[in-house]
């Protein structure tokens, strides 16, 4: 488990704190499959919390756009 503190969360910690969807939806997302970025060590998927909120923000941008 990453440190309170840590700007790096893992997979749980992501999908449910930041996004509030499942463990499965935050993985077929991610990328190669979709386009929330992470940081792979090995076989440790982690989630930048910055690159999350960038990626959240590019969203509803997009989204916005669409709606004019």
């Amino acid at each position: 488990m990453s440190a309170p503190n840590s700007r790096l969360k893992n997979t749980r910690e992501t999908a449910t704190g930041f996004f509030g969807k499942s463990e499965r939806w935050l993985w077929e997302n991610t990328v190669p499959r979709g386009p929330i970025p992470c940081v792979r060590f090995g076989r440790t998927v982690l989630y930048d919390w910055t690159a999350l909120e960038h990626f959240v923000a590019s969203q509803t941008a997009t989204e916005c756009e669409v709606a004019k």
